[in-house]
C-alpha cells in the first residue's frame, strides 16, 4: 500500500489531502473491479440459460442480499438476514447433484439473542481450514440496539464438524460503546486467522469503526479496534483554521471492496516460497499446476503430517500437555483413554498403552517383552513415519513366550545378533512403538501393571554390552501441533519430510512438492504467498480434502450400516494409493493390520439416517450365538459425532466390550442388546447401556485378533460374520 495512504489510514485526517489521495486511489481499484464484472459478464446480446437453483420458502431462509461464496467442490454459501427457524435468518448451503438439481441445507438458523440475527448485506468468507466467517446486523444481547434482535451486532464463525454439521460461535458481541456496533461490511481474514471489519457506528466518536479479532490459544478472540471514525475536517486556501468546515465521509460497500483490492495489490509478493521455487525449476507449474500439487500434496502427506504432530506432542515439546516420554524410552499408562486425551482422535479406551518413540539413527533398538500369559492379548504394533505397520510382536504374531526383537532404522545393514528372535526394519530413522496389553476389568489394572513393567527397551551396544557408538547430533524440531494441522499443513510436512527418505515410490510427489518449495530443507511460509498462490493452495488443501472424505465414506463395503474395510497395513500393503492411507490417518490414526484387528464404523442407522443422540434413541442387537468372532476380545466405543473424541457422561463409560458380558443382561432368547442414548435406558437395563451425546455419533467396533475361519468377519468386507444394524427406537 502507498506510504502516504497507509499513513492516512493509521492517523486522524486534518486535512482533505488525505482523502483526495484515497479517493483517487480507490478509484483506480474500482474500475478494476468493474472491468472483472464486465469481462465475465454476458454482452447484452449473448445468448443464456436461466435457471433457478433454489426458491425459498421462509423456513428455509427469505430475501437474501449477500453475494454468495463458493468452496473447491462448487458448493454455494450464502446467508438470508430472515426466515429460518426464529426468523433472524440463516446461513445456508446450495450443493449441486449428479442430476444437475441442487440442493439447500440450513447450516445455521439465527434466534435473535446472543447469537446474533439479521446478517444483512455482508458475504461470508472461508479461512484455510474451511470454516466459515461472518457478521450480523443485530442481535449479541448487548447495547441498546434492539431494531434487529437482541443487541447491536456480531462477529460469527461456523466450523465445520467431521460429520458434516456446523457448529455457531459468536467470536465477539458489539455493544455499540468504544467497539462499535452494527457491523454491515464483509470482513476479510488474513493469513495468520485475524479477522478485519467495519461496523457503521459506535466506537469513541460514535461514527463506526475498522476493527481486528485475533485468536487466542484458548479458542477466545480478541477485539481491538484499529480506527476511530470522526468528521473529516477539510482545511481551505492555506489551511488557516478558522476557515474549517467539516464533511462526514461514509464508505460506500464498493469502496471496501476498493480497499480489499489495493492491500492485495500491495502485498502480492513474487519473492515467496512458490516464486522462489520456481526459479531453481525448469518446467515452472502454473497456478493450476500449483493447485494440482497442493491437492496431491496433502493427499499424501496428510499422514506424515498427522503423525509428526503427534511425536511433536508426545516425544518433543515436554509444555505440550500431551507429553508422555522422551525419545527412546517406554512410557506405561496405568489407565485407559479417557475424555482428556485429545491428541488422537478415536482413542483405543480397550486396552492401556505402554508407548515407545525410538530414535534410530545412532543404533538399532531392542525390545524385549515377558512371558504374557494365555488368553491375555496383548500386541506390540511398530508404526515409522510413513505411518506403515512394519511389524508386530504379541499374542497373534510371536505367541505368549518372552522374546527380545531388534528394531533398525533404513540405514542399518547389519547382521541378526545373538538372542536376537527377529528383525524389523522402519522406513524411517523415528517410529513409534505401541504397547496395548488387554485389560480384563478395572480391578485388574495392577496385573496389567505387572505385564508393562517387563516391557523393556535398550539400545543393541547396551543389550550386547558393548561400547556404544556416537550419539546423534541434537535436532531443533520445528513445534507442531495436531491443532494446528490445516492452517500450518505445508509447513509441517516441510518439517516431517527431512524424516522420511524418499523411496522410488514417492519419487514423482516429492520432486512435484519440491517445485513449489515443500521439502527437506525448505522453509515454506503460507503467510508470505502470493494471494493468487495463497488461493491455488487453499484449493488444492480443499480438493485433496474431499477425496480423502470421499474415500472414508465410500472405499468400504458397506454392511447393515457399517463400513467394513481394511486401510491399514504396510508398504507393499499401500503401495502407492495416497488416498486410503491418508483415509486410514483421518478415521483413525495408528490402526491395526486387518488381521491384528478389524474396526467397523459408522454414523448412521439402519435406514442411513444420520445417528444424533438429541434426536433419538437405538439398539444394537446381536443374536445368540452371533457375537463378534475373535480369538481376543471384541468392544464397541463412541465417540463424539464432530471430533471423534470419547464423551463425558455420568457413569464414565466409554465402550462396551466382550469382559463385561457376564454382568450384562442378555433376552430370553439369548440375545444381547446393547441400548445407544443419551439418558438411562433405566436401572434395569443399565448395565448393557452405552451412553451417547446428545449429539451426533460416531459408532467403532473393534474385533482384536478375529478369527479366520467361518464365521469370520475376515477377509474384510466379504467375511461370514456381519455387524448388526443400528436401529431406531420408536
Amino acid at each position: 500500500m502507498p506510504e502516504d495512504i497507509r499513513k492516512g489510514l493509521l492517523n486522524d485526517a486534518e486535512d482533505c489531502s488525505f482523502y483526495k489521495k484515497f479517493k483517487a486511489a480507490a478509484s483506480a481499484a474500482l474500475m478494476i473491479v468493474v472491468i472483472v464484472i464486465l469481462v465475465f459478464a454476458p454482452g447484452a446480446r449473448a445468448q443464456s440459460k436461466y435457471k433457478v437453483l433454489h426458491r425459498f420458502t421462509r423456513g428455509d431462509g427469505y430475501g437474501p442480499y449477500a453475494a454468495l461464496i463458493v468452496d473447491a467442490a462448487g458448493n454455494l454459501y450464502g446467508t438470508t438476514p430472515n426466515g429460518g427457524t426464529s426468523n433472524w435468518g440463516v446461513v445456508f448451503k446450495l450443493s449441486p447433484n449428479s442430476d444437475g438439481s441442487w440442493t439447500e441445507s440450513v447450516l445455521y438458523s439465527f434466534t435473535g439473542g446472543d447469537d446474533g440475527s439479521y446478517p444483512d448485506h455482508p458475504s461470508l468468507v472461508f479461512d484455510t481450514a474451511g470454516n466459515l466467517y461472518g457478521v450480523t446486523y443485530g442481535g449479541g444481547g448487548l447495547g441498546g440496539c434492539n431494531s434487529y434482535g437482541q443487541g447491536c451486532g456480531t462477529v460469527v464463525e461456523l466450523k465445520s464438524n467431521l460429520d458434516g454439521s456446523w457448529t455457531e460461535s459468536v467470536l465477539h458481541s458489539f455493544s455499540d460503546g468504544d467497539d462499535g456496533g452494527w457491523p454491515e461490511g464483509t470482513p476479510i481474514i488474513d493469513a495468520t486467522g485475524n479477522l478485519y471489519g467495519t461496523t457503521t457506528q459506535g466506537g469513541t466518536y460514535g461514527e463506526g469503526t475498522v476493527f481486528k479479532l485475533t485468536p487466542n490459544s484458548d479458542g477466545t478472540w480478541t477485539e481491538s479496534v484499529r480506527r476511530l471514525y470522526t468528521a473529516l475536517v477539510c482545511t481551505r486556501g492555506s489551511g488557516d483554521p478558522r476557515m474549517k468546515t467539516t464533511k462526514r465521509i461514509s464508505l460506500s460497500r464498493g469502496l471496501t471492496i476498493a480497499i480489499a483490492i489495493l492491500c492485495l495489490v500491495a502485498c502480492s509478493s513474487k519473492n515467496d516460497a512458490i516464486s522462489n521455487a520456481e526459479k531453481t525449476v525448469k518446467d515452472r507449474p502454473s497456478i493450476a499446476e500449483t493447485k494440482a500439487i497442493a491437492e496431491q500434496g496433502f493427499i499424501y502427506g496428510l499422514p506424515i503430517v498427522m503423525n509428526y504432530a503427534v511425536m511433536n506432542e508426545f516425544a518433543v515439546d515436554k509444555n505440550s500437555g500431551q507429553f508422555k516420554a522422551p525419545f527412546n524410552q517406554i512410557n506405561n499408562e496405568h489407565h485407559v483413554a479417557t475424555p482428556e486425551d485429545t491428541a488422537v482422535i478415536t482413542p483405543n479406551s480397550d486396552t492401556p498403552y505402554s508407548m515407545l518413540w525410538s530414535d534410530l539413527r545412532a543404533e538399532p533398538l531392542v525390545i524385549s517383552v515377558p512371558a504374557v500369559a494365555n488368553p491375555r492379548y496383548y500386541s506390540v504394533q511398530l508404526i515409522d513415519g510413513n505411518t506403515y505397520n512394519f511389524g508386530y510382536i504379541g499374542s497373534r504374531a510371536t505367541g505368549f513366550m518372552p522374546g527380545s526383537y531388534l528394531v533398525v532404522g533404513p540405514d542399518w545393514r547389519g547382521m541378526t545378533p545373538p538372542g536376537i528372535k527377529k528383525v524389523f526394519a522402519s522406513t524411517t530413522p523415528f517410529a513409534l512403538i505401541l504397547f496395548r496389553t488387554q485389560l480384563i476389568n478395572s480391578q485388574d489394572m495392577p496385573n496389567v501393571e505387572k505385564i508393562q513393567s517387563g516391557y523393556r527397551a535398550q539400545p543393541l551396544s547396551a543389550f550386547l554390552k558393548q561400547p556404544a557408538p556416537p550419539a546423534a547430533p541434537t535436532i531443533n524440531f520445528v513445534s507442531a501441533n495436531t491443532a494446528g494441522i490445516k492452517a500450518n499443513f505445508f509447513e509441517y510436512l516441510s518439517a516431517a519430510l527431512e524424516f522420511v527418505p524418499p523411496s522410488p515410490e514417492t519419487a514423482d510427489i516429492r520432486a512435484k512438492l519440491a517445485s513449489i518449495g515443500v521439502g527437506p530443507g525448505k522453509t515454506f511460509e503460507f503467510k508470505d504467498l502470493s494471494p493468487e498462490h495463497k488461493a491455488a493452495v487453499l484449493l488444492g488443501m480443499k480438493d485433496g480434502d474431499d477425496q480423502v472424505d470421499k474415500f472414508l465414506a465410500t472405499g468400504n463395503k458397506n454392511i447393515n450400516g457399517w463400513n467394513v474395510g481394511a486401510f491399514f497395513g504396510d508398504r507393499d500393503f499401500f503401495k502407492t494409493n495416497w488416498v486410503m492411507r491418508a483415509g486410514a490417518a483421518k478415521g483413525g490414526l495408528y490402526g491395526n493390520d486387518a488381521i491384528e484387528a478389524m474396526y467397523p464404523y459408522t454414523r448412521t442407522d439402519a435406514t442411513g439416517e444420520p445417528l444424533d443422540g438429541s434426536k433419538h434413541n437405538y439398539t444394537i442387537t446381536f443374536p445368540a450365538g452371533q457375537l463378534p468372532p475373535v480369538n481376543a476380545f471384541w468392544s464397541v466405543t463412541m465417540y463424539d459425532g464432530k471430533s471423534q473424541l470419547l464423551i463425558k457422561n455420568p457413569i464414565n463409560r466409554y465402550l462396551i466390550n466382550s469382559p463385561m458380558l457376564p454382568g450384562m443382561k442378555k433376552s430370553a432368547d439369548g440375545s444381547l442388546t446393547l441400548y445407544i442414548q443419551k439418558d438411562s435406558p433405566g436401572k434395569a437395563k443399565e448395565s448393557n447401556w452405552l451412553p451417547a451425546p446428545d449429539d451426533t455419533i460416531y459408532l467403532v467396533m473393534r474385533l482384536y485378533w478375529p478369527k479366520e475361519t467361518p464365521p469370520s468377519i475376515l477377509p474384510p468386507g466379504d467375511g461370514t460374520w456381519k455387524p448388526p444394524a443400528v436401529m431406531q427406537v420408536h
